[in-house]
């Protein structure tokens, strides 16, 4: 029983996983800006350990709600290649992992990595999305700008053609 729940311990709350010795991987976000529902969110690991790390595909990570024990909501589709990086390296090398958080929330991105000969350890990068912010005013300012426009267009029209009409009557008698 004390074995049981010591796997279950270990498989909901990684975070109490220690990592070996020089084993030290991290996930950085690309930019600083505010993060915001509807725009992705990029990031990459890090090998900041003194060992070399191994990840076993092209997109070892998932996305988890509220906490790193939290529900699964997003899991990227990457190929079974080993990818070896060396300490100080970074992957992916020139690009960046991306996932687009359709609302507002608190989200936990979840790697996973081999290290020293265990495997899997984890590392995580709280990750805070803000509602996105649609301004209303401008459009509706625009629509009314817009009316105002086309009704006095048609006031002037009316009055040139009033007038026009006037002319051609007084010319005609």
């Amino acid at each position: 029983m004390l074995l049981l729940s010591s796997v279950l311990l270990l498989a909901f709350l990684p975070s109490l996983y220690s990592q070996p010795e020089g084993c030290a991987g991290r996930l950085e976000l690309v930019s600083n800006e505010n993060l915001i529902a509807g725009i992705p969110v990029s990031f990459y690991f890090a090998n900041q350990g003194a060992q070399s790390v191994t990840l076993r595909s092209t997109a070892p990570w998932l996305v988890r709600e509220t906490g790193p024990g939290g529900p699964i909501i997003y899991v990227p589709v990457g190929a079974g290649v080993l990818q070896q990086l060396e300490p100080g390296q970074r992957y992916p090398t020139s690009e960046a992992w991306s996932w687009t958080p359709d609302q507002d929330g608190e989200y936990y991105v979840e790697l996973s990595y081999e290290c020293a000969g265990v495997h899997p350890l984890f590392t995580y990068l709280h990750v805070k999305v803000s509602a996105a912010w649609i301004s209303e005013f401008p459009g509706t300012w625009l629509l009314v700008a817009a009316v105002a426009i086309a009704f006095g267009v048609a006031l002037l029209l009316a009055r040139h053609r009033r007038g026009f009409l006037g002319h051609l009557q007084i010319a005609v008698q």
